[in-house]
C-alpha cells in the first residue's frame, strides 16, 4: 500500500511539474570555461561542449528551454560571418546559442568579473550584473 500511495503521490508531483514549467520556458545558464565554452577555428569547431548536447536531449524530450547567458560566442569566433550554430540531429531545429562561460576563466573570474577579458575582448561583469540582464 506505501509503494501505491508513493507512486500516486510521485506521478502527481510530475504531472504538477508539467503543468507548471511547460507554459513559460525553464531558463538555463550554462558556466563554466572551455568545456563550456567550446572553441571554433577558421570556422569548424574544433573543441567540443557539452551545451549542444544538452540542449538538443532537453529539447526533443519536449522541454520548453530558454538557454541564457552573457555570451554567445564560441571561444575564438570573433565575427558574424563565422557563427556557428549546431543544428539538432533529433528535430533539426537550430542550437540555442547563449551561455555564460568564457575559455580559460577561474571561478573568481565568472563570480566577480575582471577587468578584461581575452575571450570577450570587453571587461566581464561580475555575475550578480550578468545575471540582471
Amino acid at each position: 500500500m506505501r509503494l501505491f500511495k508513493l507512486i500516486i503521490i510521485s506521478s502527481s508531483l510530475l504531472f504538477i511539474f508539467e503543468i507548471i514549467y511547460a507554459q513559460s520556458p525553464i531558463r538555463i545558464v550554462c558556466m563554466g570555461n572551455s568545456i563550456t565554452q567550446g572553441r571554433v577555428v577558421d570556422g569548424v569547431i574544433t573543441q567540443l561542449s557539452y551545451r549542444p548536447w544538452l540542449w538538443e536531449k532537453l529539447d526533443s524530450a519536449d522541454f520548453n528551454i530558454d538557454m541564457v547567458g552573457y555570451n554567445r560566442l564560441w571561444f575564438a569566433e570573433q565575427t558574424n560571418n563565422e557563427v556557428i550554430t549546431p543544428i539538432s540531429k533529433i528535430n533539426g531545429k537550430s542550437f540555442d546559442r547563449d551561455h555564460d562561460s568564457y575559455y580559460g576563466i577561474t571561478s573568481e573570474g565568472l563570480l566577480y568579473g575582471n577587468s578584461s577579458t581575452v575571450w570577450t575582448g570587453h571587461a566581464l561583469p561580475s555575475l550578480s550584473e550578468r545575471l540582471k540582464s
